[in-house]
């Protein structure tokens, strides 16, 4: 019974040597061959170059994809040939792709449900983007792509038209002059002096403006003064009844005492100035 055990143990272990030790082709997504499913889940668990490989291809997590690899996938060969789309790794570390020519008998891992090639099995490298029958848990967002936004287009400005210019009118400005015209079509009632301030004004007699003129004799001046006089102070026996009410001089009698009075000095001048 041992010996058995360790003759199958054995056996394994020549196979697996020489399939670790190939060497990977160039670009592979895997860095040892794999024959298995399980195999292919083993090596993304355990090997972080190849979990971020798988992971920036397919935009799922390495865990996931393991158990995707492990459950929906089988190693199968291509029942005929054809031309496939299959994904490498540049030399700078990107992803490229190119279309190859793929044989019948080809080793691929292939989808159990759909019958899709998944991965080419010598180097596990992808013969698409998306995987089949593949549905995203809720849950995950941290592996998924984001969605590229397209940059925001900034609104374009409103061109406001700007206002015209103002236009000086060549119309005259009736306002005004219909202003005047109605403050002059008002009827004013005509100004009314008062009585006291229309009263005619004071005039002198004739005989006033006649009394400058020097007279010929003096005599007959002093008649009139004398003949003035009495008739001012009433008679001088003091006859009849009552006195009489004080006499008010007229203007005229004043003016002709000044002039008399005037004649006189300047007659007496004259006699004292003959020799």
């Amino acid at each position: 019974m041992n010996i058995r055990v360790l003759f199958a143990v054995g056996l394994l272990l020549l196979y697996a040597v020489p399939t670790w030790s190939a060497p990977m082709p160039r670009g592979s997504f895997l860095t040892r061959p794999v024959q298995s499913t399980w195999q292919l889940a083993q090596q993304v668990r355990t090997n972080p170059v190849v979990a971020a490989r798988y992971e920036r291809h397919y935009r799922v997590s390495a865990s996931r994809f393991a158990d995707y690899a492990q459950s929906r996938l089988r190693f199968q060969r291509l029942k005929s040939g054809g031309s496939y789309r299959v994904y490498f790794i540049k030399t700078d570390g990107t992803i490229g792709s190119s279309v190859r020519k793929l044989r019948k008998g080809t080793a691929v891992f292939m989808h159990v449900r759909t019958g899709k090639p998944v991965l080419l099995a010598e180097c596990g490298n992808p013969m698409g983007t998306n995987l089949p029958g593949y549905t995203a848990p809720p849950s995950q967002t941290r592996n998924r792509a984001v969605p590229e936004t397209a940059d925001p287009v900034p609104a374009e400005p409103v061109h406001e038209n700007p206002l015209p210019p103002p236009v000086a009118s060549l119309m005259p400005d009736t306002t005004e002059a219909q202003l005047l015209s109605q403050i002059q079509d008002v009827d004013l009632p005509l100004w009314a002096a008062d009585a006291m301030l229309s009263a005619p004004e004071f005039t002198l007699p004739q005989g006033a403006v006649t009394a400058f003129a020097p007279p010929a004799s003096l005599t007959p001046m002093l008649m009139v003064g004398a003949s003035g006089l009495f008739s001012l102070g009433g008679s001088a026996s003091g006859r009849g009844g009552s006195p009489p009410p004080p006499a008010v001089p007229e203007p005229a009698s004043f003016v002709l005492w000044a002039v008399a009075g005037a004649g006189m000095l300047f007659a007496k001048g004259r006699s004292r100035g003959k020799p």
